[in-house]
């Protein structure tokens, strides 16, 4: 199964991404970009990949003793934006953040949990987001340009935040409507740790 470890959303911030993204489904129709269903989105802290069934009980027990050491959190979702860039766009992204900088510390948590489960290392650096849409060939002038636009407009744009209470591990299987996502595990955090650390 493929797998991974992610952060899902409330509902109500996730309505707010999904009318932008209905907005830009329709000013960028008959473009190669494949636009992810609003119930699909959330925001992957590790990817695992195609993890065999004694590896993934592995990742999930040595992940579910970390998450006692991690406390619930909020993030915020805010602004679009593309990898690489908007003359070569591959990936639509909103962006995420943390004022106290705990999504960058479970990512890094559960990168080093990988690889002591015998994954393979993530060369990419941890840059939190929620993927909106992937590009799959290239666009045409005017797309390029009616996409830069559009992402000039919600540059700013603020969708609100969403408590994090736990982290999901993942199973992921390829669809021909795209991949259909089936939780396997909530890691809890830990609450008692969020009321020794809240002034």
């Amino acid at each position: 199964m493929r797998a991974f470890f992610a952060v899902n959303l409330a509902s109500e911030v996730r309505n707010r991404i999904a009318e932008v993204e209905e907005s830009l489904r329709s000013t960028l129709r008959g473009e190669p970009i494949g636009w992810v269903h609003p119930e699909r989105l959330h925001l992957t802290l590790r990817f695992l990949g195609e993890t065999p069934h004694d590896q993934l009980k592995e990742v999930r027990e040595v992940a579910d003793l970390a998450a006692q050491s991690w406390a619930p959190f909020q993030i915020a979702l805010h602004g679009l934006g593309c990898f690489p860039d908007r003359k070569r766009p591959r990936v639509v992204w909103v962006g995420a953040s943390d004022p106290a900088g705990a999504l960058a510390r479970i990512a890094s948590d559960l990168e080093s949990i990988a690889r002591s489960c015998g994954f393979r290392p993530e060369t990419r650096g941890f840059h939190p987001h929620l993927t909106l849409g992937r590009v799959r060939d290239r666009l045409s002038p005017e797309g390029l340009r009616t996409l830069a636009a559009a992402l000039q407009e919600h540059a700013q744009a603020d969708f609100g935040a969403s408590a994090v209470d736990a982290v999901h591990l993942m199973g992921s299987q390829l669809r021909p409507g795209g991949p259909e996502y089936t939780p396997i595990a909530a890691l809890v955090l830990s609450r008692d740790r969020r009321e020794a650390v809240s002034p």
